[in-house]
């Protein structure tokens, strides 16, 4: 019995159509493989390939993972805040170089906060937060057309950094612990990474303060190119912001950095270390364990700098103070004279020294 003309033309079809899908498969496979031939390297040809360039300066790469982690209210906010502006203006940060770039920053919990942080941050470093653009969204990484939009987003800025603040906001109604989320997380950051054409994409996440890993599964210990741990004995309203790097893929970790914290108008500001200052003026640095006295005052940025300086180096005359700010003496007497009236500082002829014991409160580190 003869096969139905039907039944031999749709059996035909599929035939074809096998064929087909399968030489379009060869040839995708074939433009595959040639493109694999590409990416085989001598150890010479390895050699060669540029490496990522710094962000700021033995601190963040560019085109990298990095989680900024520690115990809450320890001030990783303040410090990834902190770097945002320096990155998005090209200031040097702590005497180390800074690249320039675009910044996106999204705040994913405590957005209030920022109307104090920002005007906080310009008044004392007397420049605008310039090329910054905060998200204000508790954006879900895990969900797909949230992740997928934002990855339009962030091709059309093509930001140098990424800040994602915080993990857990970010992340809300995930295990953490599962390996398995946590992996999707990795990707969906590691697609930012790329869409911004090879950026920086620092997340900030808890842990424990006696932890040397973050909290939640290693898959993010695993990933990350660098993580750096933030911690701060918040019994002392002078006790600095301490920076750990607790792990480095490319390079050895950086040693800890003690970072001094004031209050400006209302706000923590992480305040300057000018570690190029002649040995007359610099008193040694300030290394862990030296027991900086860095005070938490109300201040203006020029004042704010004086103040700094005095406590960290000691006593200056007028002129050794306008020598290093590089401002007019006539400006800095006027900003002396308001210390002293302010009870920040005291006249020892001819020189201008710190109070011990200052006034001002402490706004608490996120």
């Amino acid at each position: 019995m003869k096969e139905p003309v039907d039944q031999l033309k749709a059996r035909e079809l599929a035939a074809w159509s096998g064929r087909k899908a399968e030489v379009a498969g060869q040839a995708a496979t074939s433009k595959m493989l040639d493109t694999f031939r590409e990416h085989l390297l001598a150890p010479a040809q390895m050699l060669r390939l540029p490496s990522a360039p710094e962000l700021i300066q033995g601190i963040l790469a560019a085109n990298s993972l990095v989680w900024l982690w520690g115990p809450p209210k320890q001030g990783k906010t303040f410090i990834a805040h902190d770097w945002a502006g320096h990155v998005g203006a090209g200031m040097p940060w702590q005497g180390r170089e800074v690249t320039k770039g675009r910044v996106l920053y999204v705040v994913a919990e405590g957005a209030a906060g920022y109307r104090k942080r920002i005007p906080a941050w310009e008044n004392y470093h007397e420049y605008p937060m310039t090329g910054v653009t905060f998200f204000n969204h508790p954006l879900q990484l895990l969900d797909h057309a949230q992740h997928s939009a934002f990855l339009v987003l962030i091709e059309e800025l093509r930001p140098a950094l990424v800040v994602i603040d915080t993990q857990s906001r970010c992340t809300v109604g995930k295990k953490e612990n599962d390996a398995d989320t946590m992996s999707g997380l990795v990707a969906a950051l590691d697609q930012i990474r790329v869409a911004a054409g090879g950026a920086c994409v620092l997340t900030l996440h808890h842990g424990e303060r006696t932890s040397r890993n973050m909290r939640g599964s290693s898959v993010v210990d695993g990933a990350a190119d660098t993580t750096i741990k933030v911690t701060r004995d918040q019994r002392s309203p002078k006790s600095p912001i301490k920076l750990t790097c607790t792990a480095q893929k490319d390079d050895a970790p950086f040693g800890t950095i003690a970072l001094p914290v004031i209050q400006v108008d209302g706000s923590l500001v992480i305040a300057n270390q000018d570690p190029q200052l002649p040995d007359s003026l610099s008193g040694g640095g300030a290394a862990v364990g030296s027991n900086p006295t860095w005070k938490t005052v109300h201040l203006s940025g020029l004042q704010a700098d004086i103040l700094t300086l005095l406590q960290r180096q000691g006593r200056h005359t007028v002129k050794e103070l306008a020598e290093h700010l590089k401002k007019h003496r006539d400006t800095i007497n006027d900003a002396v004279k308001a210390l002293v009236k302010q009870g920040f500082a005291e006249r020892a002829t001819p020189y201008v020294q710190a109070v011990e014991s200052s006034p001002g409160d402490v706004e608490e580190a996120a």
